[in-house]
């Protein structure tokens, strides 16, 4: 059983994002962290590029953001590349929600980072710690 229910997937703006944490939950009840940090900041990266969309129908800021990081897609720029881009957007143009978040988001990426790169200084893999997840 899970701990959360209907309602709490009413944060979220689509379909794909609590498709999205419903599998994060899934995974974390499953014991498979890495998994579970993947999908957290992969969520993370579709919230904010989703909030850019609802915001380019009012902002033409935000217009320009989400055309210039729809034109990076098309032309396959690096995805990690486009993350950063859309973190610091938001980190830096609407600072006072985001800066008290912003150490979250970096922590997360740094454990993404873990669990999606081998790491070839110690011959192991990272395996994150349930605490780390939660």
């Amino acid at each position: 059983m899970y701990l959360i229910d209907e309602y709490d997937l009413d944060v979220f703006h689509t379909d794909d994002e609590r498709s999205f944490f419903k599998e994060v939950v899934s995974t974390y009840y499953s014991s498979n962290y890495r998994s579970s940090i993947v999908m957290l900041y992969s969520l993370l990266v579709l919230n904010l590029y989703n909030k850019l969309q609802i915001m380019a129908n009012e902002d033409s800021k935000a217009e320009a953001k989400l055309s210039e990081i729809n034109t990076k897609i098309k032309k396959n720029i690096k995805y990690s590349e486009i993350e950063i881009e859309l973190v610091d957007y938001f980190t830096a143009g609407y600072s006072l929600f985001f800066t008290p978040i912003k150490k979250d988001m970096e922590y997360l990426k740094s454990l993404r980072d873990g669990c999606t790169h081998l790491s070839v200084s110690n011959e192991r893999l990272f395996v994150p710690e349930e605490y780390q997840v939660r």
